[in-house]
């Protein structure tokens, strides 16, 4: 992967990457993802092991975009994207960010990200084992937004 940018920051360059269909959450290496969740004002609770955002007081317009690098193609990643809002109006609303640290290795010690479910679903994937690549295409589901509560996100 060439890079991860959050804005027009850069988080990460010339790192590894997996696609996992078995992982939900897009995972990378903690020096990356906590300054990667620091840029998008999320903290980490302890409780659910995730990191929060503030998305009561915060407007969306104020969540920039993430963009993967991948093989010189650049795939983007909106807020409504790589928020996850559990609960409802009467439990409240809990916004998570779906970026986790963890410091997984490969056969040859190197960290590696993991573009889980919440990467794959915006982005289509074929995986040409025959010919050791994986190619990715703007998803029909790319455009599909979760419904939010309009007591998230003020103007």
């Amino acid at each position: 992967m060439g890079s991860v940018s959050v804005g027009s920051t850069s988080i990460s360059s010339s790192t590894y990457a997996i696609a996992d269909t078995s992982t939900t959450l897009i995972v990378g290496p903690t020096a990356q993802v906590d300054p990667l969740n620091g840029a998008i004002g999320a903290t980490y609770d302890s409780n659910s092991q995730l990191y929060t955002v503030d998305c009561h007081t915060r407007s969306l317009s104020s969540f920039p975009n993430i963009t993967f690098t991948i093989g010189d193609i650049v795939f983007i990643l909106t807020p409504l994207q790589y928020l996850w809002i559990t609960g409802d109006q009467s439990t409240g609303y809990i916004c998570y960010s779906v970026f986790s640290p963890s410091d997984s290795k490969d056969s040859n010690g190197n960290l590696f990200w993991i573009l889980g479910d919440f990467f794959l679903y915006r982005y289509y994937s074929v995986f040409d084992i025959q010919n050791n690549r994986v190619g990715f295409a703007t998803s029909i589901s790319y455009d599909w937004m979760p419904t939010v509560d309009s007591s998230l996100f003020p103007t």
